[in-house]
């Protein structure tokens, strides 16, 4: 199904031991994974999961998996972007602050 390399995006959730995984799914943490717009590379395919080079911490079930094909790995000028478009929006906006005393 899968091979070391393969870039996958996980986009569901799967019973304990559904299907042969021999593990179990730890919410909420590994509920944040799903959907979250990441594309990750798989490292390891073992039966208590797979791993993925980027965050190796759970096994994922195969069947939560969706394969990524054609996918182009982003600059790291587009990298950099995006971590500053992220702190950008986490800042207050001088529309809030009272400035009439100036």
């Amino acid at each position: 199904m899968f091979k070391i390399g393969d870039k996958v995006k996980i986009f569901c959730k799967i019973p304990d031991y559904y299907n042969g995984w021999d593990n179990t799914w730890y919410s909420p943490r590994m509920d944040r994974y799903v959907d979250n717009g990441r594309v990750y590379t798989i490292s390891t395919i073992e039966p208590q999961g797979t791993r993925f080079k980027e965050d190796g911490l759970y096994g994922w079930p195969p069947e939560a998996l969706e394969l990524v094909e054609n996918y182009i790995e982003p600059t790291k000028e587009e990298k950099l972007m995006k971590k500053i478009s992220k702190l950008y929006k986490k800042c207050p906006t001088t529309s809030h602050w009272d400035v009439s005393h100036v």
